[in-house]
């Protein structure tokens, strides 16, 4: 079975963006004087991406497969995608936007080459999540 087709190799491509885009909001969290609102969404995605992570880390380890032996170190990740400190909340939600919008790309694309229950139920619940934060982030 080759990369594309590899139902690890595809939830652990959904793993790295994940960890890309834990970056990207703890980075917006730290440098962003968003409303309370904003604010306390960044916090709910930031616990939620980590968590999405470890369930996947797991999954990972449960099939023999060291957690983050596919996942580029910190030392060789791009750098964050945007400059957030400077950016209005408009434009970090924007920003959070685009990211979720490509990872439920990945997860719908690794979801459908998984046959395994336990890997569907992860990816499944990651899928959940990163909708439900796009509907969040979109509300007025």
């Amino acid at each position: 079975m080759s990369d594309g087709a590899d139902p690890l190799a595809a939830m652990n491509a959904v793993l790295d963006e994940i960890i890309d885009f834990v970056r990207e909001v703890k980075q917006a969290r730290w440098r962003f004087g968003a409303s309370a609102t904003l604010h306390r969404e960044l916090d709910s995605l930031f616990e939620d991406a980590r968590e999405w992570a470890r369930r996947l880390m797991q999954e990972d380890e449960d099939h023999g497969v060291p957690a983050l032996g596919s996942v580029p170190t910190a030392s060789t990740r791009d750098q964050p995608y945007r400059d957030v400190e400077a950016a209005s909340a408009e434009e970090i939600r924007g920003v959070l936007e685009e990211i979720l919008g490509r990872l439920d790309g990945h997860v719908a694309s690794a979801l459908a080459l998984q046959v395994e229950p336990h890997l569907r139920s992860a990816l499944s619940d990651v899928e959940v999540g990163v909708r439900g934060h796009r509907d969040a982030l979109s509300a007025p």
